[in-house]
């Protein structure tokens, strides 16, 4: 559809481009055929069309090609695209139930071949696309997540990263939602890209690799704000079992509203 409209726009200038004065007649139809096609596809859908385009036409260099996470990055673009992408998931509302406009630039990236970060041996490290399925043995090691930007403050401001499995035992009946596979606290705002949040900060319960059960699973990363009140270390607390955690509750208990950046990607029994 938005070749269409793009279709009648450059139509519409080639014929002004033509003639000076074109004929009244086509200027309406040429306005028409936009309102209709508008009309039936929908403003919403119109903007995340055109966000998509903008997107490829402008593509990231390559080794930053591939964003991880939602935020704020160089182009507003690309954070529309990236918050529809988190949606058609439904991880809004499965885990949380609302994200806000402005969105930190949180990456996550994966060690391949159990090489360490910066390692030899040909394996290096992925930084994942998102909602890319990945291969159970890719994601046996707990990641390198990076905090991006100048949203992210100094030492006094602390944050709380989850790692939930939305989908267990199986997407079609989630009565364990949400398996929780990694939890650190009190990660320092200054905490640099090259630097791991878990040396940094509280890890309270340690990474679980993915194991699912049954189907396609979602692996989600959440990164909250702590508020004033659990700005000192270790005032959260792990949660008594993996299996019973609730998101919701735990941000209740603490007080850490809606989250500040985000990714998930996806891995499935048997792979």
């Amino acid at each position: 559809m938005l070749n269409i409209i793009m279709g009648a726009a450059c139509f519409s200038s080639s014929s002004a481009s033509s003639s000076s004065s074109p004929p009244p007649t086509r200027q309406r139809f040429v306005v028409l055929v936009t309102l209709v096609v508008v009309s039936l596809y929908g403003i919403s859908s119109l903007r995340t069309s055109i966000a998509s385009s903008v997107v490829e036409m402008h593509e990231l260099p390559v080794g930053r090609r591939s964003l991880v996470g939602f935020g704020f990055s160089s182009s507003s673009s690309s954070s529309l695209k990236t918050l529809y992408e988190l949606k058609a998931a439904k991880i809004v509302p499965d885990i949380v139930q609302s994200l806000p406009e402005h969105l930190l630039d949180m990456r996550v990236l994966y060690t391949m071949n159990g090489n360490e970060l910066g390692g030899g041996g040909g394996g290096g490290v992925r930084e994942l696309p998102m909602g890319v399925q990945m291969l159970l043995f890719q994601i046996q090691s707990r990641p390198h997540v990076e905090l991006h930007g100048n949203g992210f403050g100094g030492d006094a401001e602390k944050y709380t990263l989850v790692m939930v499995d939305p989908d267990a035992p199986s997407p079609s009946s989630p009565t364990l939602r949400n398996i929780l596979h990694w939890l650190v606290t009190d990660i320092p705002g200054s905490t640099s890209p090259s630097q791991e949040i878990w040396a940094t900060g509280q890890e309270k319960m340690p990474y679980l690799q993915p194991a699912p059960i049954e189907g396609l699973h979602r692996y989600v990363f959440l990164l909250f704000k702590q508020d004033e009140s659990t700005q000192f270390n270790n005032l959260i607390e792990a949660p008594p079992s993996r299996v019973t955690f609730c998101v919701a509750k735990f941000v209740e208990t603490y007080n850490l509203g809606i989250p500040v950046a985000g990714y998930y990607f996806k891995a499935m029994h048997g792979d």
